[in-house]
């Protein structure tokens, strides 16, 4: 819970200076804001979710190329619950994706950018007894 208080307040301090620096009198919309808030949303997911993120931001653009490309096709939506389900299927299957899976080289991304609570779930020196969670044992 502090962690999400202290990140809204970053998020809202932040708006607020960006408001301060970008702010355009004449404009009554907010179309300005719109580079802040994908900038903050992409920061946000990646200090979430770590490496796993650029997982999210490929499936997520995998589903808008299938929508764009479908377009008002009544087929459409049938071959986004399919690949949705294929992914959620093999989500549960392989117990997520892992990296060094694709390639060996690849595995430096879990080693240096693993978000820190998963660190401490895995890396916690002295409680052995302690079963990690189904997040920790992905990594």
């Amino acid at each position: 819970m502090p962690a999400l208080i202290l990140l809204s307040s970053a998020f809202f301090c932040s708006k607020f200076l960006f408001r301060l620096r970008r702010s355009p009198d004449s404009q009554p919309d907010r179309i300005y804001l719109i580079p802040f808030v994908c900038g903050f949303s992409i920061l946000m997911l990646f200090g979430l979710h770590g490496t796993s993120a650029l997982k999210i931001l490929i499936i997520i653009s995998i589903n808008y190329l299938i929508s764009r490309y479908a377009g008002g096709n009544t087929i459409g939506p049938f071959f986004l619950w399919v690949f949705n389900a294929l992914v959620l299927f093999a989500n549960e299957t392989y117990s997520g994706y892992r990296f060094a899976s694709l390639h060996s080289s690849l595995e430096f991304l879990v080693q240096f950018f693993l978000p820190t609570y998963a660190a401490e779930l895995i890396q916690t020196p002295g409680q052995h007894s302690r079963r990690p969670s189904s997040v920790a044992r992905r990594f």
